[in-house]
């Protein structure tokens, strides 16, 4: 109990009203709610390649065997678009052991720049040729990059 100039008041009955009234919007709040689900879906799009053998195993290391100068030797693959847009590759090779076997031994292929859509394969011959003229290295190794980009 409280008093104010003369008056006493009695809190505990004003408490329990704010606490009820308190309770009363947060239980009416519940009961006043709604839920409005919305489901989405979509696709994100990538990009990718994947290339495989003649029997359709993931191409992941080449052995050219014994070459001489002079010669070339191919490999066949198929290149897949395993992504979600059309795509055009491009070749390149890195990492060349011993760094001046590049400058005796090319690696090329039949692909002219066509547009891979998704799902398709496309038909590849990679062509590695040695120079005639190369000495000096008895073996060699090297990686071979092929990179999608999207049309």
């Amino acid at each position: 109990m409280r008093e104010i100039e003369g008056f006493e008041i009695n809190l505990a009955p004003i408490i329990l009203i704010l606490v009820l009234l308190i309770a009363g919007v947060g239980i009416g709040y519940a009961v006043l709610q709604f839920v409005y689900r919305i489901t989405s879906t979509g696709t994100v799009q990538t990009i990718g390649v994947q290339i495989k053998d003649d029997n359709g195993n993931p191409v992941t290391a080449i052995d050219w065997g014994t070459l001489t100068p002079g010669s070339t030797k191919d490999f066949h693959v198929f290149a897949i678009n395993n992504g979600t847009v059309p795509i055009t590759l491009t070749l390149t090779t890195e990492n060349w052991n011993p760094t001046n076997a590049q400058n005796y031994i090319t690696l090329t292929w039949d692909y002219l720049g066509g547009t891979i859509n998704p799902g398709a394969s496309l038909p590849i011959i990679l062509t590695l040729t040695v120079n005639a003229d190369i000495s000096g290295i008895s073996s060699f190794s090297f990686d071979i990059i092929i990179q999608a980009q999207e049309v």
